[in-house]
């Protein structure tokens, strides 16, 4: 797992780093509506290729069992669920700053523009050939509710 460090220039300006390379970006520029931030690939990636995983703090699922929709969104903002070896829910707000892959944004009915998608294990994978200035666009699943 990498250790990512992001730099903040400004409320909507970041880069992503490992060491010295800028590997991401995250902007304000996303053209998709309803969307604060996105982040933006600095270098190219071709299929197949792991971009990075998708951690933060495990939320037990006895946590979330008795919660309906809208009190899990409210307790977890940036939840992934794992499904491999068992079901694993990682919430990525608590560690932002540790998880740039928070700011990947769902292209929402355009699936043509997805350039990236989860494994069962949490990575996340270039889908097709992703170039430099190209927001990273993954599919937030079936269950994800748009607000």
């Amino acid at each position: 797992i990498y250790e990512w460090n992001v730099t903040w220039n400004d409320e909507t300006n970041a880069n992503v780093s490992i060491g010295n390379n800028i590997l991401f970006k995250i902007n304000s520029v996303s053209w998709l509506p309803g969307n604060n931030l996105g982040l933006f690939s600095n270098v190219e990636f071709e299929p197949t290729k792991i971009l990075g995983f998708y951690h933060g703090i495990q939320v037990p699922e006895s946590d979330l069992e008795n919660l309906s929709k809208d009190e899990i969104s409210n307790k977890c903002k940036y939840l992934l669920e794992i499904s491999k070896p068992k079901i694993i829910n990682m919430d990525a707000f608590p560690i932002l700053e540790k998880c740039p892959f928070a700011y990947m944004n769902d292209p929402r009915g355009h699936t043509e523009e997805q350039n990236a998608y989860f494994t069962t294990s949490g990575y996340v994978r270039a889908l097709k050939k992703i170039n430099i200035g190209d927001e990273i666009l993954i599919d937030y699943g079936q269950n994800y509710e748009f607000c």
